[in-house]
């Protein structure tokens, strides 16, 4: 794992974590949700943004 400033690196131990561990996965029309033992992380889909 590649060490990164500060909350990054908290950000990037959680994402590693939880991907690590069996998780289970929510997929919606508007998003995906890994829900972890520890940790749920939720992505939202967006459309294009500039």
């Amino acid at each position: 794992m590649k060490m990164c400033p500060g909350e990054a690196m908290d950000i990037e131990r959680t994402v590693s974590q939880t991907l690590s561990d069996w998780s289970e996965i929510t997929v919606t029309q508007n998003g995906l949700e890994l829900k972890g033992e520890t940790h749920t992380l939720t992505f939202e889909l967006k459309d294009w943004v500039n």
